[in-house]
């Protein structure tokens, strides 16, 4: 099945409603990571090996500047994983 048209991020794809797409997927784990941990927004750019700024995105919202693959590699950084699956409807 090919998509209609072409997506930034999968969020986009998942949801039509940018703001119900930004409370979608990984970024709320990350949040409630960083949260739990009382920890600065530098030290956990150190956990999430990257830089302040884009954790300052992170803890905003800003998930238009995120791919799939960063959110997945800083929950991985963590210890975290994520499990995706995929399912068929009965013909």
């Amino acid at each position: 099945m090919a998509l209609s048209k072409p997506y930034d991020n999968v969020f986009d794809a998942l949801e039509d409603d940018p703001a119900i797409a930004a409370n979608c997927g990984y970024a709320p784990a990350l949040r409630d990571y960083i949260d739990q941990q009382a920890i600065t927004q530098t030290e956990a750019a150190l956990r999430l090996g990257v830089t302040q700024p884009r954790v300052s995105d992170l803890v905003r919202g800003r998930m238009e500047r995120f791919t799939v693959d960063a959110l997945l590699n800083m929950l991985g950084r963590v210890g975290m994983h994520a499990e995706i699956s995929v399912t068929s409807e009965a013909a």
